[in-house]
């Protein structure tokens, strides 16, 4: 492979083949990619299933690409439509699974370490929702 250098480049060499070159589009734009994802409140557990999927679809719909906007621009918009997707399939709603063990028990003096510890979760999981979501929460919660 000659050194390529912009996605054009790249996506016509795998067009033609060039299967270095699939390789070198995936690693220049999966970092950036995943923190887009996290930042629209993707759940941390779910960004590589998500990454491998928007990658998969630009590959498999590479024809749609016409070069006229960014390789970049367009990998974004396939992964926010995915994105959507997910939150659409599970009614709009962010899961936070609790265990059985975060119930406080007024008898056992350890629970009140346990209830502390519970609500430092929530409130992490909390954070890392879009701040519409969170404020929400919060107004319907307290």
């Amino acid at each position: 492979m000659t050194a390529l250098t912009d996605d054009p480049q790249l996506v016509a060499a795998w067009r033609g083949g060039d299967e270095a070159a699939a390789a070198t589009l995936v690693h220049r734009h999966a970092g950036l990619l995943g923190r887009f994802l996290v930042s629209r409140g993707a759940d941390g557990a779910d960004v590589d299933d998500l990454l491998q999927e928007t990658f998969f679809r630009a590959f498999t719909h590479l024809e749609t690409w016409r070069g006229e906007g960014s390789f970049r621009g367009w990998l974004f918009r396939i992964a926010g439509n995915l994105l959507k997707d997910r939150y659409r399939r599970n009614g709009g709603r962010q899961f936070v699974e609790l265990a059985e063990t975060d119930r406080v028990d007024a008898a056992d003096p350890e629970s009140d370490l346990d209830a502390d510890e519970t609500a430092l979760r929530i409130q992490a999981e909390l954070e890392r929702l879009p701040r519409l979501q969170r404020e929400v929460f919060k107004l319907r919660v307290e």
